[in-house]
């Protein structure tokens, strides 16, 4: 059986996979990667005292599963990548689309001039 200390060791291996990830395939340490390297720990810090926080209104005094704030990190960045990206491409689409009738509107109103 591992020590309990050891299990706090699995906050730390995924930033640093993460980060040995994105220097790799950007062959650069830019100011965002770093964000990206913060972020994780942080999200689980808040994550396990959020789970921390419930066990003691519950009066549930069971141990915290290290996994299970590993697995609820991932599922929250899944979760917001995606809205984040429905929201770009929405807005991106609402663009397209003001521009593509404000085009077709000034067409229509040069042709009404004319005539």
């Amino acid at each position: 059986m591992y020590s309990y200390t050891y299990s706090y060791l699995f906050f730390f291996v995924t930033p640093v996979l993460g980060f040995i990830h994105d220097y790799s395939k950007h062959k650069y340490i830019s100011l965002s990667t770093q964000n990206k390297y913060i972020l994780t720990p942080v999200l689980y810090l808040i994550i396990y005292l959020l789970l921390y926080l419930y066990n003691q209104i519950t009066y549930n005094y069971n141990h915290i599963n290290i996994i299970n704030i590993l697995i609820y990190e991932s599922w929250s960045m899944l979760i917001y990548k995606t809205g984040i990206s429905i929201y770009n491409n929405h807005i991106q689409k609402q663009n397209k689309y003001k521009s593509l009738y404000k085009n077709r509107d000034l067409l229509y109103n040069n042709d009404l001039d004319i005539v």
